[in-house]
């Protein structure tokens, strides 16, 4: 069936029967006579979206996977379909599709997860190099080695808010044999070395028994992915949430890419204010990172003369601090703004961090008030830039708590080419306040609409930021404002 057939009878479904929100399809082909199925399932059970799909990702053609969530609840949709892992166990298989985005801010994903028995053992994703509707009909490549352990496989496709994408020719194919021929051995012992040496909690882990358990759970492997459940299992140990390890393949993606999960704004809400939405910065490349911030700062610096900035970081999910703090310059200043902390160690942080040479920001931008909107969204890197704010004269925080990772990651290279991004310091702000755990906002508003949140803030900023907002109430954010 295709895609605009199948989407048709969603919408008749949609008439017909309205509880039914969801609707997954089975897609099938027949090749010599013989009929091959493939069942779609959703990630989510929200409402108001449809992925309808044809054909089968194993075939030369591929798969035609269409994610409808217009109406959807805003949260990521999409769907997985389920393989046999058992012919690419210990092999290196590459997903590839052209991806086409329809809707504004929104971007579209791949990823691919291996399970053996009920435990996942790996995951990877084209996080880093995600497609928006400005890059048009662009194709994605996703890389993983299979554990030679594996029995199922996910692949799956992701949309991360409401608006449609197209996933065409979605193929998966064996590319080969993993390209390392280090020993896995080798890999486990350098990881444990290095957590052993380096992390922020390593003395919370009972090291015998630890190195003991870790070396068992990886005895039989073959290849270095099979022994990345034992050292993930020994980051969980740390117990600070926020350590983590990219197989060879991801961390390739993470030096080279550089994009934001969504376009960023910058714009004037009244006469008197401006707003600024900071998203997500994937992707430690240089000159792209430079490229992201020098636009931005930019922007705020041709809104000069404004009595007060709006700093929206609550889809700020972390990634690369750096591009998000050089964009902000203008409004943070040219000083120290944070610093990591470490036993025995500090070391500073600024917002011109990126390479961002510009000429010094006049001081009405320094000095300016500001209202930072923050959420649970707003994570690890993200709430580094929310910290830098912190201790800022005339800036208060609105919204909920962050998630709770405000410490920094150090990146470890392993022996096959998979990193170790490993907590080494927590985030303190330019006062030398040290965080590791959520942010607070300093007018709490849990329960409210993100309209009303920036409402609050909008008030706060009008009354000259000397009193608190007053009851939060449905309005417009420019509302009242000159």
């Amino acid at each position: 069936m295709s895609v605009r057939a199948g989407l048709s009878n969603y919408l008749l479904s949609r008439l017909f029967a309205p509880l039914v929100l969801v609707f997954f399809m089975s897609s099938s082909v027949v090749e010599a006579g013989i009929v091959h199925s493939q069942e779609w399932f959703p990630i989510n059970k929200s409402a108001g979206y449809a992925v309808v799909a044809s054909g089968v990702i194993e075939a030369n053609e591929g798969a035609d996977v269409f994610i409808d969530a217009v109406n959807g609840p805003g949260e990521p949709s999409g769907g997985s379909t389920l393989i046999d892992a058992t012919p690419y166990a210990g092999r290196t298989i590459t997903l590839s599709a052209d991806v086409e985005v329809e809707s504004a801010g929104a971007s579209a994903s791949l990823w691919i997860r291996a399970d053996s028995g009920s435990s996942r053992v790996e995951f990877v994703n084209t996080g880093t190099a995600p497609v928006q509707r400005s890059d048009g009909n662009s194709r994605r490549d996703l890389t993983m080695d299979v554990p030679t352990k594996a029995t199922k496989l996910l692949i799956g496709v992701l949309l991360n808010k409401q608006g449609k994408a197209h996933f065409r020719a979605l193929r998966i194919v064996v590319s080969g044999k993993p390209m390392s021929t280090v020993k896995p051995q080798s890999v486990l012992e350098a990881a444990v070395t290095i957590v052993k040496q380096h992390a922020l909690n390593a003395d919370k882990i009972d090291w015998p028994v630890a190195e003991a358990d870790v070396r068992t759970q990886a005895m039989g492997a073959v290849i270095p992915v099979d022994v990345y459940p034992a050292i993930r299992s020994l980051l969980a140990r740390l117990g600070d949430s926020h350590s983590s390890l990219s197989g060879p393949y991801q961390a390739k993606g993470l030096q080279t890419g550089g994009l934001p999960s969504e376009p960023a704004e910058v714009n004037a809400i009244s006469d008197s204010l401006g707003y600024v939405k900071m998203p997500a910065f994937r992707g430690m490349d240089k000159d792209k990172g430079e490229a992201f911030s020098s636009k931005l700062r930019g922007e705020i610096l041709s809104l000069g003369g404004l009595r007060g900035w709006v700093v929206d970081l609550r889809s700020d999910s972390g990634g690369n601090m750096w591009p998000m703090l050089a964009a902000l310059e203008p409004l943070l200043g040219s000083a120290e703004v944070g610093s990591f902390v470490s036993p025995g160690k500090t070391v500073p942080w600024f917002a011109r961090s990126a390479g961002v040479h510009a000429a010094e920001s006049p001081a009405l931008f320094v000095s300016v008030p500001v209202a930072v909107l923050i959420g649970p969204q707003t994570s690890s890197s993200g709430e580094a830039v929310a910290i830098a704010f912190h201790g800022r004269p005339n800036t208060r925080f609105f919204g909920s708590a962050t998630s709770g990772h405000s410490t920094a990651n150090t990146e470890f290279p392993l022996p096959d080419g998979s990193v170790l991004h490993l907590t080494t310091a927590a985030d303190a702000d330019r006062n030398g306040f040290v965080f590791g755990d959520k942010v607070i906002p300093d007018f709490p508003t849990e329960h409210g609409t993100d309209e009303e949140v920036l409402h609050a803030a909008v008030e706060w900023l009008v009354s000259g930021g000397g009193r608190a907002p007053g009851k939060m109430r449905l309005a417009s954010a420019a509302e009242g404002v000159r």
